[in-house]
């Protein structure tokens, strides 16, 4: 299972802006797996 850690600055983003790149990440992770499923188990 793939763990990706990004610790943000307190109070600069929403809760929006923080969802964002979370999801982004986790789409770069599937792509280079090369497996869908490997989304439900990408923590970021």
């Amino acid at each position: 299972m793939p763990f990706v850690n990004i610790e943000l600055v307190d109070g600069v983003f929403t809760s929006t802006q923080k969802h964002a790149p979370a999801k982004a990440i986790t789409d770069v992770m599937v792509k280079f797996e090369g497996f869908e499923a490997f989304r439900s188990v990408t923590w970021v």
